[in-house]
């Protein structure tokens, strides 16, 4: 199964025929997620940049914000432009945070599609087999996770998208240096980790560099000063922004590096083997897909110890490495070069050849039913892929998100009040903390202790509202069961025939009642 075929590309005009193509696919896969792909991957992706966005806006007090704000560890980059975005809403009379969050993906998700068409351009001069060209720029289109991570509004995607533009800027036919130190400057306040990037493609750049670069060392390394000013202008403007954001002149990057390195309180969250990450990437990642990215990337840096993203991703991947606690989303800038890397583990750096995978196991080599097994796994690997692409195009990241989005839905622009009962879960709490960027106005939510207490509010003919984190009322509600009804859901009712492996108890479903006397 093979979606590939030099036959046709046979000049420039039909090599940019077919970019254009694949990636105008691309756009419409980021649009798509951009809409659907509603909330966070993980906690730091919402308490680290929407709730500082929130706590600048008034909402959220400072009591409430994470250790970072309070180490003054965290950089201020993300929450500024996207204020700036939120003010632009605000002046056309916008004041709805979920169409503000669905700007901050389609943002960011469109730095991140850039990156990709970057990335597709350049595949012409990485790879000399026609087959490899094409291999890659389809991969850029489809690979499964690219739309899904591009639109997150996370420092690991705003800083893996950033520092592949200026990747793709400085391996270009006409290295665009300044502006290569720019986006590397972005990348770095983004996520700090990824100094150790561009760290290693600038040194690509001093010793081995675009054949446009002169020979002589001092030489390159005047030609190359533009990128540190560039990297310099923006490192500049983060600090004011962190001024802005602390209300007072930090360096955040050292408090970043003394905290979690000299104090060791990134071990606080846990300690990993070397090995983790190949664990991660199967259990955590698609099946299968995440493993097999994993093992090709190590493959590419193993057969192309020259190319610029083997500079760059060695001294990232080593360091990540070294340090004991890991989570899959620290790896998450490497992955975003995903098919790049694949398309290099099967091309060698010596003869330029493309060993097709749907030939890499072929009757030539083994024959029989070894050769058919292959076949048949690589497009097992294809179908998985493309499963894995529309579920996740589709699908929420956070369901509680999607929840909070049909309660804003729900209440009333007029109400003075609307009240939400819980027992003992608050649903405007993840993770134990209170949220503010999504809670709208009106809305206080009140803690009951038990469901007899509320008889007598239903018998004085009010409408109660409770919320339950699961799908259906439990068996303490029995004496206001009969009065109350799903208002709305984040899983439909349907799903619980099909709650095999007890899947449901770990979804954490949310319900909204309405519970009225009969």
């Amino acid at each position: 199964m093979k979606f590939y075929s030099s036959k046709n590309i046979t000049s420039d005009t039909d090599w940019r025929r077919f970019v254009f193509y694949w990636m105008g696919l691309s756009l419409a896969f980021h649009l798509i997620a951009a809409w659907f792909s509603v909330g966070h991957h993980s906690a730091d992706e919402y308490f680290q940049i929407l709730e500082f966005l929130s706590y600048k806006r008034g909402l959220t007090p400072a009591y409430d914000l994470p250790v970072e704000f309070h180490e003054q560890m965290r950089p201020w980059m993300q929450p500024f432009i996207y204020g700036l975005i939120t003010r632009a809403w605000e002046a056309l009379g916008v004041h709805n945070p979920f169409t503000w969050a669905w700007s901050f993906r389609l943002i960011t998700g469109l730095l991140g599609w850039a990156a990709t068409v970057g990335l597709a351009l350049r595949s012409r001069k990485w790879f000399s087999d026609p087959i490899a060209q094409q291999f890659c720029v389809i991969g850029l289109a489809v690979f499964w996770f690219l739309p899904a991570l591009h639109v997150r509004p996370s420092s690991e995607s705003l800083a893996g998208s950033a520092f592949l533009c200026a990747l793709v800027l400085l391996t270009g036919p006409t290295p665009r240096y300044f502006l290569a130190g720019v986006f590397m400057g972005i990348s770095f306040e983004a996520r700090f980790q990824l100094a150790l990037m561009s760290l290693g493609l600038f040194a690509w750049l001093i010793f081995i560099g675009p054949s446009v670069l002169p020979t002589t060392f001092s030489s390159r390394i005047k030609k190359s000063l533009p990128v540190l000013a560039g990297l310099a202008l923006i490192i500049a403007i983060g600090r004011w922004i962190d001024h802005w954001g602390y209300g007072q002149w930090v360096i955040s990057p050292w408090r970043y590096f003394e905290y979690n390195l000299l104090r060791g309180e990134v071990n606080r969250f846990g300690r990993s083997p070397f090995w983790d990450v190949f664990r991660m990437s199967f259990t955590e990642s698609w099946p299968f897909l995440g493993l097999g990215l994993a093992i090709a990337s190590c493959v590419a840096w193993i057969r192309h110890p020259r190319h610029p993203l083997t500079w760059s991703h060695i001294p990232f991947f080593l360091v990540h490495e070294v340090i004991a606690h890991k989570e899959l989303r620290f790896f998450f800038p490497i992955a975003l070069a995903g098919p790049v890397l694949l398309t290099l583990s099967l091309t060698s750096a010596r003869t330029g050849r493309f060993t097709d995978p749907a030939c890499l196991i072929s009757d030539q080599i083994l024959g029989g039913w070894p050769a058919k097994l292959g076949r048949a796994f690589w497009r097992f690997l294809i179908i998985n892929n493309f499963i894995a692409l529309i579920a996740l195009l589709f699908l929420p990241f956070s369901r509680p998100i999607q929840f909070f989005k049909s309660i804003w839905d729900f209440i009333p622009q007029n109400a003075a009040r609307f009240e939400i009962l819980y027992r003992n879960d608050d649903p405007y709490h993840l993770l134990g903390n209170p949220i503010y960027f999504y809670h709208p106005p009106s809305l206080v939510t009140l803690k009951f202790n038990d469901y007899a207490d509320l008889i007598p509010r239903l018998r004085a003919q009010e409408t109660l509202w409770i919320f339950i984190p699961q799908i259906s009322l439990p068996s303490e509600a029995a004496p206001i069961a009969s009065s109350c009804q799903p208002a709305i859901r984040s899983l439909p009712e349907w799903v619980t025939h099909f709650n095999f492996n007890h899947w449901l108890e770990r979804a954490h479903p949310y319900t909204l009642f309405k519970c009225v006397d009969r």
